[in-house]
């Protein structure tokens, strides 16, 4: 028999919100051992998800300049269309 979705899926998952500094998001989502997190709202809504993907355009921002660290917020990187 094999495993039901129930029996394998993550109960405690790290939430962002849309105003939390990308970098600080990252560093959440490697603390906790995950490859994405909901964007909440202060009403737990889901406004969106940022995932390793979306944290992979984060290399794209000052390409070419070492000395440039992305910067931004969590509503500027989350995929909008969970």
């Amino acid at each position: 028999m094999f495993p039901t979705v129930q029996e394998c899926m993550d109960t405690h998952v790290p939430t962002l919100s849309p105003d939390m500094p990308i970098l600080e998001a990252v560093g959440l989502l490697l603390d906790s051992k995950v490859t994405g997190a909901p964007v909440i709202d202060e009403d737990r809504r889901v406004l969106g998800i940022v995932t390793a993907k979306d944290c992979l355009r984060l290399l794209t921002h000052g390409a070419g300049d070492e000395k440039v660290r992305p910067q931004g917020r969590v509503a500027d990187y989350m995929s909008r269309e969970v």
